[in-house]
């Protein structure tokens, strides 16, 4: 594969559609200026803010194939996607706007900074990786210049944000209300009736089984099957054959060396003193044969439980000034330190352990640089193969012929149903991970060529359809086995029901559950505390709509909660009301919420009230003309 894009890189082929593509974009792109074409005019104002119709354009077709929709979608959501870019063109532009009237600015120091602490171009060992973030503005079909200028807005925009809605928050008697409704939990008496306990169901005659069949034929019906031919293309399978030459992972392992130090460490107990005077009280009593245990309990009662605080294992980087540093790693394994000065006191360390720096070796980590350089070449060729790939299609060969060209894989694939099953019923080994790939398989036509379709893991694949068996309707004496087992299912569940009932009945009577259920004989268990969205219910024992049911109970009182399992009698035994001190999580949960949502509310506040200070002016004729001409 890598041969085929190194020799074929520069063919005939090659060059003509390169020409043909810089002769489109001057058509297109510069064209504008030559030839008088509209598509330079503005289709969306903000203030002294201008999108013009190519980044319309550009914005909606960026979001369409970013949403990865299959062929049938494509076009019936087309409508809603150039919605929403207008939208985000227009609130973009707001901000924008705003920004500039009050002079604000996001520097390149500030970007870079962002740039190189977010996570998205960080390699494996959580290093920024340059050529990560070029492979990723170029898989999203962004040039530098555009995602700095992106980026620069969404700073602006989080920083007016910001200042706006502040440290957003919600009366007390609000959050208090909501808090007291979501936490409250109760207790239950439960007596689950399963319809696997139930063995005295009667034996179906075949005019049941038959009517059985008949009034829920959609129930079996044979699932539509599809075979394919396909290419499959994976940075890891394409990893494989890059050979990374012993110098250059010996270059990298020498420039990187640093990653590969794990720091010599010591387990600290730190003791904090309000003077040295009392710091060196406490160690001058420390005297005899006394272990770790002693020394450490010595030291506490003189500085009290609140200033004695393990650390655990830290290196010298954690702590915060040489001082303390030097007291913490220059004193012996087993001893305490000299009192040392601090902002924060007087303090005393106690070393209770040490571990020695450690290095990983070249060969320790010699397969991990190669797979990360190899990979990091992967994405690369792929790239320039899946270009090929879609090249050798566009001048007229089939996917097999394409696939002998650039030297990768050609797959069969016969009879698998949209589960990925065969129809045997067992799954079909081998298929490209990516969900997508069914997805795309069930959504390209009969005999039909799908596009080439990038993958969560950075490959591709494209597919052709083959031969599809339609869905149709399974006749009785295929499934007649299923109708039995189906019937008897029902039978059991009607029983349930029907028993359920009846301990219901018997425990309104005034006896209660208890008691009802001792007198019929069936076990009795009690269940909870829950909330009412079942945080604290097993709803792998218990029905997963028993939680609300009983929080529409009075106490004492008995409902039914059913499903296809069976059937539980309830009856409510105990409500516990909210209590922020016990549940001081949820509390914060619903704190949380409730500023988030009120944050929101400043923002599109904000937001409409900018609407009222920038004249905003939307050519929606226009760009609709525009799309239909683009399509």
């Amino acid at each position: 594969m890598l041969q085929f894009i190194r020799s074929k890189i520069t063919s005939i082929f090659i060059k003509i559609l390169f020409c043909l593509l810089i002769l489109s974009f001057a058509v297109w792109g510069i064209g504008d200026i030559f030839l008088g074409s509209p598509t330079g005019r503005a289709a969306i104002n903000v203030g002294k803010i201008t999108y013009n119709s190519a980044e319309v354009l550009e914005q909606f077709d960026r979001a369409r194939r970013a949403m990865r929709l299959p062929p049938q979608y494509d076009e019936l959501l087309r409508p809603q996607i150039l919605n929403s870019v207008i939208d985000s063109l227009t609130e973009t532009g707001l901000y924008e706007a705003e920004s500039r009237k009050l002079g604000m600015a996001a520097g390149d120091e500030l970007l870079k900074n962002w740039v190189g602490s977010a996570p998205a171009f960080r390699d494996q060992l959580g290093q920024y990786n340059p050529d990560i973030f070029r492979q990723t503005l170029s898989r999203a079909g962004l040039s530098e210049a555009e995602f700095f200028k992106t980026l620069r807005s969404d700073i602006k925009r989080d920083q007016i944000n910001a200042a706006i809605s502040g440290e957003a928050s919600v009366p007390d008697t609000l959050a208090e209300t909501l808090f007291n409704y979501r936490a409250e939990r109760r207790v239950a008496n439960v007596v689950r009736l399963s319809v696997g306990a139930i063995t005295d169901v009667p034996e179906p005659t075949g005019a049941e089984l038959r009517a059985h069949y008949d009034a829920s034929k959609a129930n079996y019906m044979a699932p539509e099957y599809r075979s394919a031919t396909y290419v499959s293309l994976t940075p890891d399978e394409l990893a494989k054959e890059i050979l990374i030459p012993e110098d250059n992972l010996r270059a990298e392992y020498d420039t990187r060396q640093g990653e590969f130090v794990t720091p010599a460490t010591r387990d600290l107990q730190q003791f904090l003193f309000a003077d040295e005077a009392a710091a060196n009280a406490a160690t001058a009593v420390l005297t005899g044969p006394l272990d770790l245990e002693g020394i450490a309990n010595s030291l506490t009662d003189a500085a009290g439980a609140d200033s004695s605080i393990s650390l655990g294992q830290l290196a010298a980087a954690d702590l915060s000034n040489e001082a303390e540093r030097k007291a913490a790693f220059e004193t012996e394994l087993g001893k305490i330190s000299p009192p040392v000065e601090t902002p924060f006191g007087w303090k005393v360390f106690l070393v209770k352990s040490a571990l020695e720096q450690s290095v990983r070796t070249f060969d320790d980590v010699k397969a991990i640089i190669r797979l990360e350089l190899a990979r990091e070449k992967a994405l690369d060729a792929l790239f320039e193969l899946s270009n090929a790939f879609e090249d050798a299609l566009a001048g007229g060969s089939t996917v097999a012929e394409a696939a002998r060209e650039i030297d990768v894989t050609l797959h069969r694939l016969e009879a698998v149903n949209a589960a990925g099953r065969g129809k045997d019923g067992t799954l079909v080994e081998g298929l490209p991970p990516s969900p997508r790939f069914l997805a795309t398989l069930f959504s390209t036509d009969k005999r039909a060529q799908s596009g080439l379709v990038e993958t969560e893991n950075n490959g591709y694949f494209l597919l052709e359809t083959g031969a599809v068996i339609e869905t149709r309707q399974r006749n009785y004496s295929e499934v007649e086995a299923t109708v039995r087992q189906s019937w008897t299912g029902e039978k059991r569940l009607s029983i349930s029901n029907t028993l359920a009932q009846a301990l219901a009945e018997k425990s309104k009577g005034g006896i209660g559950l208890t008691a009802a259920a001792a007198e019929l004989g069936y076990s009795l268990a009690r269940v909870g505390p829950f909330d009412r969205s079942g945080g604290g219910l097993d709803t792998s024992v218990y029905p997963a709509d028993m939680a609300p049911i009983v929080f529409e109970l009075s106490k004492a009182d008995v409902g039914l909660a059913g499903s296809e399992t069976g059937t539980s009698v309830v009856e409510l035994v105990e409500i516990i009301g909210a209590d922020r001190r016990q549940q001081k999580t949820a509390w914060s949960r619903v704190i949380k919420q409730l500023n988030t949502a009120a944050q929101q509310d400043y923002e599109d506040t904000y937001l409409t009230s900018l609407r009222g200070h920038h004249n905003v002016s939307i050519d929606r004729g226009y760009i609709d003309r525009l799309m239909a001409e683009s399509q």
